[in-house]
């Protein structure tokens, strides 16, 4: 999907956020480095009503990763506050 978007969403020092579907009140964003391996996804977790970050089987994350990861979901949930 990501081809029809430019560009990523946001991005960070080693991370960008690729908005990949959109629903009426959510959305799924790619989690992709910028070496362009594909880390996971973040979508909304109906359950635990936030959003959540799926990691790609075999992938590691640093704290500078998951930290951004965090801020990125902090940020979303913030807007959906809105």
């Amino acid at each position: 999907m990501r081809e029809e978007v430019t560009k990523p969403e946001h991005a960070t020092e080693y991370l960008e956020f690729w908005r990949v579907k959109e629903y009426p009140k959510t959305s799924k964003w790619e989690v992709v480095s910028k070496s362009g391996s594909n880390l996971g996804y973040i979508k909304w977790f109906a359950r635990w009503r936030q959003y959540c970050f799926f990691p790609y089987e075999g992938t590691v994350f640093n704290r500078e990763c998951m930290r951004d990861i965090n801020v990125f979901i902090e940020s979303q949930m913030n807007a959906r506050k809105k």
